[in-house]
């Protein structure tokens, strides 16, 4: 989080995937299309044709809706979609590494969020989660260097305490902070 830095421009508005804008949108959209295919004669000649053409697109978009929500049913694919479509997404390295941590799957989670720290190297909270996975990984120097770090740069993140008594644990086994390795 950009909280307590003051000097950093604002972040604009980020999203995984804003599709439920489109919603509002729709009812103007379909007022465009089905307004003037009315006055068309075809449409008042073959009436059948006009309903059936109506439902199938109706399926069609029903089926796409459909689809869709089977695929983001996983939060993982979800994320996946949000880094194919958007690479440089903090919100969806930082989701995918949330999720691969989650499931234990630590090199995986790491690796999602040091590519969320490529793209925002002060995020305090993606550093705070980095560290995480690293003490549970073992490599405690990595996880000293993300928690300073994660202090640093985000000094009212709401585990700013537990933080603080990793560091200090750390510190008095004599280790030194090491940044990941490329």
């Amino acid at each position: 989080s950009s909280k307590g830095h003051s000097s950093r421009r604002p972040r604009p508005m980020t999203t995984v995937y804003a599709d439920r804008y489109l919603a509002l949108a729709l009812p103007g959209l379909l007022l465009l299309v089905v307004e003037p295919a009315s006055r068309m004669r075809v449409w008042h000649a073959h009436p059948g044709a006009a309903r059936s053409a109506a439902v199938l697109l109706v399926l069609l978009l029903a089926g796409r809706s459909a689809w869709q929500a089977r695929l983001w049913a996983k939060p993982e694919t979800l994320f996946l979609q949000t880094i194919e479509a958007y690479p440089s997404s903090r919100h969806g390295w930082t989701g995918l590494g949330g999720e691969r941590h989650q499931r234990g799957a630590l090199a995986e989670a790491a690796y999602a969020y040091r590519r969320a720290l490529a793209i925002d190297p002060h995020d305090a909270h993606v550093h705070y989660l980095l560290a995480r996975v690293r003490l549970q990984q073992g490599a405690s120097e990595q996880a000293l260097f993300h928690l300073e770090a994660a202090l640093r740069d985000g000094p009212r993140h709401p585990d700013v305490a537990w933080m603080r008594a990793r560091i200090a644990e750390l510190r008095g086994r004599g280790i030194a902070a090491r940044d990941d390795p490329e």
